[in-house]
């Protein structure tokens, strides 16, 4: 499986604590972080595309998300999925580290189905730092050349500022 990390091209701003708008009243039972390595990370979400342990996603953008990874499913047998989280297992420096998590949440969803046509973008807020995990049948359709150029195009300046409704959001749908 390739990634592509975010640090790999783009400029890395200063870390900070900031983050996106918290969840509003109705925004559902806070999940736990998931635990390192834990039966391969994270149990699957219930709604199958966004797994917002970081909650930095609102609502909207959640279910905008979650309709528009059905209607890519239903139309192509593709699956996107994303993964927010504080921070990612592993010291930022240990790409191997992540990489094999990332990894092990693809698996551990089945991201892609029978035919392994699935996406996995992972944001780490406190690392500053997102990436994406695409399945070797993605890649058939999406070069790494391309999805280096979606994440350019439609995440990059959205994640600099710490607007994550609004990078999610673009890259997804």
């Amino acid at each position: 499986m390739a990634f592509l990390f975010r640090r790999g091209g783009a400029a890395k701003p200063g870390r900070g604590a900031a983050r996106g708008p918290a969840r509003g009243a109705g925004g559902g039972a806070a999940r736990p972080p998931p635990a390192p390595w834990a039966g391969g990370g994270p149990p699957r979400p219930e709604n199958l595309y966004v797994y917002d342990a970081a909650e930095v996603l609102s609502d909207e953008t959640e279910s905008s998300v979650v309709n528009a990874c059905k209607a890519l499913n239903e139309s192509c047998g593709a699956e996107i999925a994303v993964m927010t989280m504080s921070q990612m297992p592993g010291s930022s420096e240990n790409a191997d580290a992540r990489k094999a998590y990332a990894a092990q949440v693809v698996e551990t969803w089945n991201l892609g189905g029978d035919t392994g046509n699935g996406l996995l973008l992972v944001l780490s807020i406190d690392d500053s730092d997102y990436w994406i995990a695409p399945t070797e049948k993605f890649q058939e359709n999406f070069t790494m050349s391309v999805l280096r150029s979606l994440m350019s195009d439609y995440l990059e300046t959205d994640f600099a500022n710490k607007d994550y409704d609004a990078a999610v959001t673009k890259f997804v749908t």
